[in-house]
């Protein structure tokens, strides 16, 4: 699934058909399961997130498109919903900065994070 969300592929029939499965039968598993399609998408979405930030490397504009968001805003409150922070602000309290990093990383997501309407 995490290679179709760059694509904005992730629908329930194109994750079914990659599966060899109709989507009643894997909305059937799922719901066995407890959970539903949009959940499990959501969860996906926020560990990946998580894993990027660390990355330092990796602009917050290039995350959220990456997640499947065509705009940085759409991920911004998707990440505050799941985390109750900014990705700029989870990446600034969650990574240890690489030895000599350059300080035009964190001007850079200040950057994405002031495009974005965040703080």
């Amino acid at each position: 699934m995490p290679q179709l969300l760059p694509h904005g592929r992730v629908e329930l029939s194109e994750v079914a058909r990659q599966l060899g499965m109709s989507s009643r039968t894997l909305s059937r598993k799922l719901r066995d399961e407890g959970v539903t399609f949009a959940e499990v998408l959501d969860r996906l979405r926020s560990a990946l997130a998580q894993r990027y930030l660390s990355d330092r490397e990796l602009p917050i504009t290039q995350i959220a498109w990456l997640l499947g968001y065509q705009e940085v805003s759409s991920f911004t409150h998707a990440f505050k919903r799941w985390t109750g922070t900014t990705p700029r602000e989870f990446r600034l309290s969650n990574c240890v900065p690489a030895r000599g990093a350059p300080i035009a990383l964190e001007a850079r997501d200040k950057a994405d994070d002031e495009r974005q309407g965040g703080t």
